[in-house]
C-alpha cells in the first residue's frame, strides 16, 4: 500500500477483504487522524463518521 491516507469508506473495504486485523491497520488510523475505539463491535472514528461491525462481522461506516 503506497498511502495510509484514505476515507473511511476505503478502510472498511480494506478490513473486509483482510482475513484478520493486521498491524498496519492501527498505522492508517494513525495516518488520518482517526480516534480509535477498539471494542467488540467499533473500530475509530472522525468526529463525524464511524467504522463499525455489522451483525455479519462486515465493517461499516456510518
Amino acid at each position: 500500500m503506497k498511502s495510509k491516507t484514505m476515507s473511511l469508506e476505503q478502510f472498511a473495504d480494506l478490513i473486509n477483504e483482510a482475513d484478520e486485523w493486521k498491524l498496519e491497520f492501527d498505522e492508517i488510523i494513525d495516518a488520518n487522524n482517526w480516534i480509535p475505539i477498539f471494542d467488540e463491535w467499533h473500530v475509530c472514528h472522525d468526529d463525524k463518521n464511524m467504522i463499525y461491525f455489522d451483525d455479519k462481522g462486515q465493517a461499516k461506516v456510518k
